[in-house]
């Protein structure tokens, strides 16, 4: 279990003020979705969430009842490993044993129907094939919050569909906190809350959970 708290937090970078005054918590196993026409905005946001930056006034708390674990797509890739190497990474990290990485992998890219890449190099990738590796990275350590900036528009929308009831399943079943940016109004039923950010401002906070009725066409897929 674990959750994201910013109290009263600005950033900046270069000059340019990109969160101003935000206040939000998010709780254990929220799906909680960042809107933005801003990717500045929304990547900010995200990587104080990861602890790759600090503020420069308020306070962000990322809290966990165990070790905590984070999974995210924000951190480039190494072009030259291949992507069997890219999940190995998270798996080691974690001291899965070899039987194990190579168990885990084989389900994971089977669920994300990117099998025939294994061998190949992240530089002769497609951009929808990196997308899906990212997600695939950012969970595949079974991780107590994943973080994850905008993948859906490399996504044909059945694809970000099948990702997101991903998503879903373990914020609901295992209690992951998921943090994203994510503007395409076609997913946000399976968000148990969305903010929207404008001009580094919070304009909105909508939901406490997800609305089920809207969201049963979707996994009935």
């Amino acid at each position: 279990m674990a959750k994201v708290e910013f109290f009263n937090v600005s950033y900046f970078e270069k000059g340019e003020m990109l969160l101003n005054d935000i206040s939000v918590a998010i709780e254990s196993g929220d799906l909680f979705m960042v809107k933005t026409q801003s990717s500045k905005e929304g990547r900010a946001f995200l990587r104080l969430c990861c602890e790759l930056v600090s503020p420069q006034s308020g306070e962000v708390q990322v809290l966990s009842d165990e070790k905590l674990s984070l999974g995210t797509n924000i951190i480039p890739f190494i072009d030259d490993l291949t992507v069997s190497q890219v999940l190995s990474l998270p798996l080691l990290a974690r001291g899965y044993s070899k039987t194990l990485i190579e168990s885990r992998i084989k389900e994971i890219i089977r669920y994300f129907s990117i099998e025939g890449t294994l061998l190949k190099q992240v530089k002769d990738l497609s951009k929808t094939q990196k997308a899906l590796l990212g997600v695939c990275k950012a969970v595949i350590g079974e991780p107590n919050i994943v973080v994850l900036d905008k993948f859906s528009s490399y996504l044909e929308h059945d694809v970000a569909v099948v990702v997101m009831a991903y998503l879903h399943e373990i914020s609901v079943d295992h209690e992951v906190t998921v943090i994203m940016v994510e503007n395409d109004s076609r997913l946000h039923p399976f968000a148990a809350k969305i903010m929207h950010l404008e001009n580094g401002e919070m304009k909105d906070l909508v939901g406490e959970g997800v609305d089920l009725q809207k969201l049963m066409p979707f996994l009935k897929i």
